[in-house]
């Protein structure tokens, strides 16, 4: 993408157990355990994928960890909690 908010399909990757390369736009940084390329950068996506391709077995096996850490910090409740404390702290001024 050249855009983002915070990319669902990247979350649902990293559910799925997948290696997820992805540009560093809007949200994405915020998902712990993404290979981040510059947008509009052919280059840097092939150097990624290459990256995988020769070393797969470096990053196999995090679903159980990133289940865990996705669904709690992109969780509903995550959510309403921060919106909560920010209004909270906003009506106080």
């Amino acid at each position: 993408s050249y855009t983002e908010g915070l990319p669902t399909a990247v979350l649902e990757a990293q559910l799925s157990d997948c290696h997820v390369i992805a540009t560093d736009v809007g949200g994405t940084r915020e998902i712990h355990g993404v290979t981040l390329i510059p947008p509009r950068s052919p280059e840097a996506l092939q150097d990624a994928i290459q990256k995988y391709l020769n070393a797969p077995q470096t990053i196999q096996g995090t679903k159980d960890r990133n289940y865990t850490n996705l669904s709690t910090k992109f969780s509903w409740d995550t959510a309403r909690d921060a919106y909560v404390k920010l209004f909270t702290q906003l009506s106080n001024k």
